[in-house]
């Protein structure tokens, strides 16, 4: 939860989530390793999730 509040959620804030190759390479960045593994594997999911969410709302489309 610590490196949700403190890195990843701040990180993300303002960033367009329709950049998710960007998005991606942020989240490898605060991880430190290519698979998330300093940020786990279910933090990266829910985050990845949350931007994909925000950027179907952005479109007005539904996420699935």
């Amino acid at each position: 939860m610590e490196i949700l509040e403190k890195e990843s959620i701040p990180s993300l804030v303002g960033k367009d989530a329709l950049e998710q190759e960007r998005i991606d390479t942020l989240l490898i960045q605060l991880g430190g390793t290519p698979n998330f593994e300093n940020i786990g594997g279910n933090t990266s999911a829910v985050l990845l999730t949350a931007v994909a969410k925000a950027a179907a709302d952005t479109l007005k489309i539904p996420m699935f």
